[in-house]
């Protein structure tokens, strides 16, 4: 494998990556806006803020992840120098 080769995999590798991370954390903030919809629609029923509480705190760490994960592969590609083909 020559060394153009490797970097042209080496991008595609961690631009899949990120796609895959967006695309988990984009399935964990659908199921998080669910359980924030369900709490929010059930406010008669005792324990409706436990939905709510989690969907907020999981929405909230997924995308921190998320952005923190994002951002630290955007840098590896910056350092290696596989922004510039």
């Amino acid at each position: 494998m020559t060394r153009t080769q490797f970097i042209l995999l080496r991008k595609i590798w961690l631009w899949g990556l990120i796609i895959t991370c967006g695309l988990l954390a984009a399935c964990i903030a659908f199921v998080s806006i669910i359980s924030i919809w369900v709490g929010i629609e059930n406010p008669h029923q005792s324990g409706c803020w436990v939905p709510i509480l989690v969907g907020t705190l999981s929405l909230a760490i997924t995308s921190w992840i998320f952005f923190a994960v994002t951002k630290s592969i955007l840098r590896q590609i910056e350092e290696e120098g596989l922004a510039n083909p």
